[in-house]
């Protein structure tokens, strides 16, 4: 598992990844899939917006639209400018 963790820090630093990202750290893919909910069939990429506290803003799985992405971030009032 710490390999896991090593290589995803890896690929994030190479993608200039400065938002937070966490490791899910269990074996059962299908836990993952439960928690992150039924918009999400497995498939990569997935992409996930969630506002402070927890609430999903956005979720997509396939290639994002930066832009798009850029002004979900900027005009949410709990994202904004301050993440």
């Amino acid at each position: 598992k710490q390999q896991r963790k090593s290589d995803a820090l890896k690929f994030l630093t190479s993608q200039q990844a400065s938002n937070k990202n966490y490791i899910f750290n269990d074996d059962d893919v299908y836990k993952l899939i439960d928690a992150v909910g039924n918009n999400w069939r497995g498939g990569l990429p997935f992409t996930l917006l969630i506002e402070p506290g927890g609430r999903v803003i956005y979720n997509k799985q396939d290639m994002i639209n930066p832009l798009q992405m850029k002004k979900l971030i900027v005009e949410n009032k709990y994202i904004g400018r301050y993440y």
